[in-house]
C-alpha cells in the first residue's frame, strides 16, 4: 500500500510540475510578446511541459524556432544529391548546423535552409536544377548509393521517430547499411543515422524521398527524450535571461518557488 502511495504522489507531483512548467514560454513568439526587446539567442522554452532549449529566430520579426546541431560540418548533419549524369559533375551538398522545428508538432522543416549551405549544381531533372537538398534526404540518378546524408541529434533533446520511404524510378536506398528496395519503408527510431538513396532518378528521405532543393516542408517527425531539467537554481548566474520572460533573477526564483503562482513580471 506505501508504493502505491508513493506511486500516486509521485505522478501528482510530476502533473503539478507540468502543469506549472506550461506557465513558461512554450514558443518564441510568446517570449517577444513577453520582451518585444529579446534579441535573437538561446532560449528555453515548455511547449506542453517539454522543456528544451531552442534558438529564437528573426525575434523583430516573424520569431522562429531551430535547434541547435551539436555536431555539424564533415560528416555530421548534412544531405548530398548524387551525379545525374550528364553536364556539369558533381555532388550536391546542403550541411545544416540549425533545423526548424516546430515546438508543438515535433515536426522538422526539412526544407528550411536558413542555417545550411550548399555547394554543387546539378542540371536537371526535367527542367529543374538541383542547388541544395532537403534535410534528411538522399538522391541520385545514376545508382542507390551515390546519394547520401546523416542526421545527428546527439546533444539535443530529440530523436527522429519517423518512416523513410523510397520514391522515384527504380529507387533503393539503406539506413545505416541496411538496403531497402523499391516499394519498401523502415520505421527510424533513433539520434543519429546515416542514410544512402538513389535511382534512375529516385532517393530516400521522410516526406517520401527523392525531394530536392526546397521541397519538403514540415515533412520530419521527432520525439521528446527529456531536455533541460529547471527548477530556482537555473535562475543564477543570469540564468533567469534564457527563459525569456522574466525580469531578473528574483522574478525568475520567485516564480519556481511558487510553482508558477507568482507570475512573471514582464
Amino acid at each position: 500500500m506505501k508504493r502505491i502511495w508513493f506511486c500516486l504522489a509521485a505522478l501528482l507531483a510530476s502533473f503539478v510540475f507540468d502543469l506549472y512548467a506550461q506557465g513558461l514560454a512554450p514558443d518564441c513568439a510568446t517570449i517577444h510578446a513577453a520582451n518585444p526587446a529579446a534579441p535573437d539567442g538561446d532560449y528555453i522554452i515548455s511547449p506542453g511541459g517539454n522543456t528544451f532549449r531552442v534558438y529564437c529566430h528573426d525575434m523583430g520579426g516573424s520569431p522562429r524556432e531551430y535547434l541547435t546541431l551539436v555536431n555539424s560540418g564533415g560528416g555530421s548533419n548534412y544531405s548530398a544529391y548524387g551525379q545525374i549524369g550528364g553536364w556539369p559533375f558533381g555532388n550536391v551538398i546542403t550541411q545544416y548546423t540549425r533545423i526548424r522545428i516546430d515546438p508543438m508538432t515535433l515536426l522538422v522543416n526539412i526544407s528550411d535552409q536558413t542555417f545550411a549551405t550548399s555547394t554543387g549544381y546539378q542540371c536537371c531533372i526535367g527542367s529543374t536544377p538541383i542547388v541544395s537538398m532537403p534535410y534528411a534526404n538522399a538522391g541520385s540518378c545514376v545508382g542507390p548509393d551515390d546519394g547520401h546524408a546523416n542526421v545527428d541529434l546527439s546533444g539535443t533533446a530529440f530523436k527522429v521517430s519517423d518512416t523513410f520511404t523510397l520514391d522515384g524510378w527504380f529507387p533503393a536506398g539503406s539506413i545505416n547499411g541496411s538496403y531497402l528496395f523499391w516499394g519498401e519503408t523502415r520505421f527510424v527510431d533513433m539520434q543519429a543515422f546515416s542514410i544512402t538513396g538513389g535511382g534512375f532518378c529516385g532517393g530516400l528521405g521522410p516526406n517520401p524521398g527523392g525531394d530536392i532543393n526546397t521541397n519538403g516542408g514540415f515533412a520530419l517527425q521527432l520525439a521528446y527524450l527529456g531536455g533541460v531539467s529547471v527548477d530556482k537554481d537555473s535562475c543564477k548566474r543570469g540564468g533567469w535571461r534564457a527563459f525569456g520572460v522574466f525580469k531578473n533573477q528574483g522574478d525568475c526564483v520567485s516564480w519556481f518557488a511558487t510553482q508558477g503562482s507568482n507570475p512573471p513580471a514582464l
